[in-house]
């Protein structure tokens, strides 16, 4: 019997990615929740404890980095993949090495999402530094 799969909360403003990131994750067997805004995700944080939070680097009524860093302080352990737009936009002159969170720019790959949200990334555990897939729209590649 294999044990189940993690709970993932993702954070992304636009509906169409947020319900392709939803589909490509629960067909895997995740537990997925969705959020559009950095509040609701917060609330939700601190109902229920996902291992994993998948969130655009452009999420509305709040900075960012001041989700991630609330996420981190609240949330030990959990892992965090930030979707960028480019490097210049995901670092904006933050220091996302000491957050710990992987970075994905996107458009990404489905199969490489999976392995983000599978801890198998290209980077080492760490997950500091940027990963920049190739351009296929998520959910395009089966």
């Amino acid at each position: 019997m294999t044990a189940p799969k993690p709970l993932v909360l993702v954070v992304h403003p636009e509906d169409h990615i947020r319900v392709s990131l939803y589909s490509i994750l629960d067909h895997e067997g995740y537990g997925v929740a969705t959020c559009e805004r950095a509040s609701e995700a917060l609330r939700y944080l601190a109902e229920a404890r996902p291992s994993i939070v998948v969130s655009d680097s452009r999420i509305p009524d709040m900075d960012v980095w001041e989700f991630l860093q609330r996420v981190r302080s609240g949330s030990l352990g959990t892992r965090m993949i930030l979707l960028g737009h480019s490097l210049q936009d995901v670092r904006k002159s933050r220091d996302v090495d000491s957050l710990g969170v992987m970075v994905l720019l996107r458009p990404l790959q489905r199969r490489e999402l999976l392995r983000a949200v599978e801890g198998r990334g290209d980077r080492d555990a760490s997950w500091t530094e940027p990963v920049r897939y190739p351009s296929v729209t998520v959910g395009a590649d089966r």
